[in-house]
């Protein structure tokens, strides 16, 4: 894992910042979360600043200018977008990590074991919450009349919930998971991993018929590249289960699932972020500033000529 700071920012004290709470995306139906991630850099508080970049080695190569809300030409930040930026409020605490990109086919296991669960468990984060999107099409008929769904291994967030749930009718939308079951084998492999359940870890992301073949085919071809999930050679079973000590110091982990149709996404990624400022207490937001990049995706945008963006019209 490593971890590059913003110019100008002293690397292990800004890593050493990191000791409340960590927001991420999983690349799912819609991008949903990474839309809602985009909503919570630019609206939870005016000091949310991009401190650093992670290590895109398992993400497919992005690069693009610094997104922002404002509309005006001279007010353009420096520097640019990657697949993976880290964003940190000190007034709230709270870091936020935006994944641009999706992951390489194969490297699911590698992603998570040797970036994610690394950055994690080598920060002080007491608390963390992963967004999810799932297809709504698919959502089963016990959860009528439930947009969103909740898991954690904390016991008192699940009675919060429901205690929100009795009080509050607004919130009667979210289900309050028991177990694991229901939670899509990437995010349960993520979470399994935070918590240092290795079995499970390697249960939920064993390669499938097509990734190993994928697998073996690079492999034939690019001989010195680095070990993919798939690659027998990159299975090894170290028994990393946590002592009774670390077993208290592993963080809170919540996962904040959607149900939603691929299309028009930005509602949901608003109605995602409301639940999102709910869980972790921040202010409502009535109307959610957009960054610029939102600007034409579903044409709502004038077409621009060629006079005015050259060959980028």
């Amino acid at each position: 894992m490593s971890f590059y700071p913003v110019l100008k920012k002293d690397p292990v004290e800004t890593f050493n910042s990191l000791t409340g709470t960590l927001i991420l995306p999983i690349v799912s139906i819609g991008n949903v979360p990474q839309l809602s991630i985009d909503l919570l850099v630019n609206n939870i508080a005016p000091d949310v600043e991009l401190i650093g970049y992670l290590d895109n080695l398992y993400l497919v190569p992005f690069a693009s200018p610094i997104d922002s809300v404002s509309e005006s030409k001279t007010d353009v930040k420096q520097g640019i977008s990657t697949s993976l930026e880290l964003y940190h409020s000190e007034s709230k605490n709270i870091t936020i990590l935006q994944q641009r990109s999706p992951i390489l086919p194969g490297c699911n296991k590698l992603f998570i074991e040797n970036l994610l669960a690394p950055f994690i468990s080598s920060s002080g984060f007491k608390k963390i919450l992963i967004l999810e999107s799932k297809d709504l099409g698919l959502k089963d008929d016990k959860f009528d009349g439930k947009n969103f769904q909740l898991w954690s291994n904390n016991i008192t967030e699940k009675f919060s919930m429901l205690n929100l749930n009795n009080i509050d009718n607004t919130n009667k939308d979210i289900a309050v998971l028991k177990d694991t079951v229901e939670i899509s084998k990437f995010s349960s492999a993520l979470i399994n991993t935070i918590l240092r359940d290795t079995k499970e870890f390697e249960d939920n992301l064993k390669p499938t018929p097509s990734e190993i073949n994928l697998v073996k085919l690079l492999k034939d071809k690019y001989p010195l590249s680095l070990p993919l999930s798939g690659d027998s050679t990159s299975n090894g079973n170290n028994d990393n289960t946590p002592t009774s000590k670390e077993q208290e110091k592993l963080p809170d982990v919540l996962l904040l699932s959607t149900f939603v149709y691929e299309g028009d996404n930005f509602h949901d990624a608003e109605l995602l972020s409301d639940k999102v400022s709910l869980l972790l207490s921040l202010p409502n937001t009535e109307d959610w500033k957009k960054p610029q990049s939102w600007r034409g995706v579903y044409g709502d945008k004038p077409v621009p000529v060629g006079m005015e963006l050259g060959i980028y019209s």
